[in-house]
């Protein structure tokens, strides 16, 4: 899972590459711990690579965390909105 450009101004791109079939959701959290976005919401996804706009527009500058849920994983990256 990778997130470029970062740190970004207005729209990034998360490039998520799923080793198999399954489902997939991804929220973009603030500080707080708080939702300030969703990605997308949980759906089936096949295997393979994905990429996704991370509309960061109108998000206060700072540090988020990038979460996407694969099945029972979790994986996370720090996002830096200037």
């Amino acid at each position: 899972m990778q997130v470029y450009p970062n740190p970004a101004n207005g729209y990034a791109t998360l490039h998520l590459v799923l080793p198999e079939d399954g489902e997939a959701a991804a929220l973009l959290m603030d500080a707080r711990g708080q939702v300030a976005k969703q990605v997308f919401p949980r759906r089936d996804l096949p295997a393979g690579e994905h990429l996704f706009d991370l509309d960061m527009h109108g998000l206060p500058p700072g540090m988020y965390l990038l979460s996407v849920q694969t099945g029972q994983e979790k994986h996370s990256v720090r996002v830096v909105k200037q």
